[in-house]
């Protein structure tokens, strides 16, 4: 599926270069403004440098769309459409040697790489102008959204599939969750991954073998963008007082965007420096995991 994705993202960018450079054309031969495709021998030079522009544009346009369909590492699939369109460049010179001036075809096969990465970076650069402030920190930081609730953003150094199996692998997520001596382990999570499926990941004192439970329901699953889930008092389900977490992932050209939002009814000092404190810990492990994990 991942690879279905993928390759859709390619096609969608290609084809947004082809349709509206060919939409283009058609319009302005239409118009009068430039000679019919079989009469190429009649374009002088501004009409030349008029069809370079539109279709330089749109190729940015393309890199940009697939940076923005692409399932995760954007930059590499821009990358791949920028080779692509480079060598239907290549192939463009070759076949219209005679039918303008040497230069347009040149240029056009020159510019399609840097065209398409620029697309890509523009991607990159929308989108991170959208996210607050705090995401924007490579420090992990808390936002209070209310009496109890919290709001922890931070970016990892790595594509967005890698985070959301951190969070949704139970080997990976008991490489993070806790805080040595007192942590989870591998032996004691658990995930059934699905819409109301259960979670549960024990964390083990190491000094003297205690045990503190967590556990809850997966109640929404966006493979890798979004992820919502319960947590609560495995000894204690009848309780209705319980966590839920969203936690969400954008992929910003090879590095991760993670927002996680926690609502609940933990006494409203428990929100505070505490919780802080202790997801900044594990987040801090997670991203040590991810740099020795490539």
């Amino acid at each position: 599926m991942l690879i279905l994705k993928n390759i859709g993202a390619l096609l969608a960018g290609f084809a947004v270069v082809v349709f509206l450079s060919m939409g283009t054309d058609t319009l302005l031969e239409k118009t009068g403004v430039l000679p019919p495709f079989s009469e190429q021998g009649l374009y002088i030079t501004w009409m030349l440098a008029l069809a370079l522009f539109y279709r330089t544009v749109y190729t940015i346009v393309g890199g940009y769309v697939t940076a923005l369909l692409a399932p995760e590492k954007p930059r590499r699939l821009v990358s791949i459409l920028g080779i692509l369109g480079t060598v239907a460049g290549i192939g463009g010179v070759i076949a219209g040697w005679n039918l303008s001036a040497h230069w347009y075809p040149i240029a056009l096969a020159v510019l399609a790489f840097p065209s398409v990465y620029a697309g890509g970076k523009i991607y990159e650069r929308t989108a991170r102008g959208a996210q607050t402030a705090s995401v924007q920190s490579e420090k992990a930081a808390i936002s209070p959204t209310g009496a109890q609730e919290i709001t922890i953003t931070k970016i990892f150094d790595a594509g967005r599939q890698r985070v959301w199996e951190m969070w949704t692998k139970p080997e990976k997520f008991a490489q993070w969750f806790g805080v040595p001596p007192l942590a989870a382990t591998v032996e004691t999570t658990k995930m059934d991954l699905r819409v109301g499926g259960r979670w549960q990941a024990d964390m083990v004192n190491a000094e003297d073998g205690t045990r503190m439970p967590f556990g809850g329901t997966y109640l929404e699953i966006d493979s890798p963008r979004k992820l919502v889930f319960t947590m609560e008092d495995p000894t204690n389900p009848a309780n209705p007082n319980k966590e839920t977490v969203t936690v969400t992932f954008r992929d910003r050209m090879g590095t991760t965007d993670m927002t996680m939002h926690q609502v609940g009814h933990l006494p409203p000092e428990e929100y505070g420096a505490p919780l802080q404190n202790g997801y900044n810990a594990f987040f801090d492990r997670m991203t040590k995991y991810l740099a020795s994990h490539n």
